[in-house]
């Protein structure tokens, strides 16, 4: 194949997504496509992408790509309209309500005499802070994707990043989140896929977690998990799991499993399967 694009295009509708400019200049020729120009802006993103990729077997190159979300919410446009509430739990605020009340009791008792007389001012009622219920089309946040991609497209190896912050979405939220990922020989036998997360602040139909992390591998048909939830300091899950999924049947396997409320901790005593 031989072949030359040049384009530039600005303020435009392509279906229901706004274009705000985006300018493309490829060529390729023996068996090399070089990506001299890819850049798409649309309202609140922008996506580039340069380098070179092989168009054959034989061939091979490195692209590096890089999207950058400056402002989630004016992607709401392309979601289903939902306006349904997503309420927080009750559990968070009758902790903190219970901690808040323990502590106006103990500064009672100590200031009944003083209170008494006039010399400190009397109790105020005790208030505590309440997560706000969210709808589900609300949409904040933003974020970056970055990494390359190396090799043809008969095989490539692919690897990147992931930084996002504030995001709210679908009522979730989540403050920060960091991700790491690679995708070793796509497009063969034998990929293996390796993703690592942390999201920090979570907010997950309403449940109230410190953190939360994930590290997982993928190689057909199947690989190993590890989830880690920490709810706050007196509560976390963690899962280890071995899985494998085949045509003829699904199956879990999971090495152990954790789980800590307060002062009794769950384990799970040997190696197990889960078979659907």
């Amino acid at each position: 194949m031989q072949a030359d694009f040049d384009a530039a295009i600005s303020t435009s509708t392509i279906d229901t997504l706004a274009v705000d400019s985006s300018r493309i200049r490829l060529r390729i020729a023996s068996g090399i496509a070089n990506v001299d120009t890819f850049a798409v802006r649309v309202p609140g993103a922008g996506a580039d992408i340069t380098g070179m990729f092989g168009m054959s077997k034989s061939a091979s190159g490195t692209l590096v790509y890089r999207v950058q979300i400056d402002s989630v919410g004016k992607l709401a446009r392309y979601l289903p309209f939902d306006t349904s509430i997503v309420a927080p739990r009750p559990g968070p605020v009758a902790e903190r309500l219970a901690v808040a009340r323990n502590d106006s009791m103990r500064i009672a008792q100590r200031l009944t005499v003083a209170r008494a007389a006039g010399v400190v001012p009397q109790a105020i009622p005790v208030v505590v802070d309440t997560p706000p219920s969210l709808r589900r089309d609300s949409l904040a946040g933003s974020g970056l994707l970055q990494g390359t991609v190396r090799g043809s497209i008969a095989a490539f190896d692919l690897d990147g990043t992931l930084r996002a912050a504030g995001i709210v979405a679908v009522g979730n939220t989540v403050q920060k989140v960091q991700a790491q990922y690679k995708w070793t020989g796509a497009m063969t036998e034998d990929a293996l896929m390796d993703v690592t997360a942390v999201a920090d602040s979570v907010s997950a139909a309403g449940f109230q977690l410190d953190s939360v992390n994930l590290k997982g591998t993928y190689r057909k048909p199947g690989g190993d998990a590890r989830v880690s939830v920490f709810q706050n300091s007196a509560r976390d899950y963690v899962l280890n799991a071995a899985y494998a999924v085949f045509p003829d049947r699904k199956e879990v396997r999971f090495d152990n499993v954790g789980l800590r409320f307060d002062s009794t901790r769950w384990v799970s005593t040997r190696p197990g399967a889960l078979l659907w």
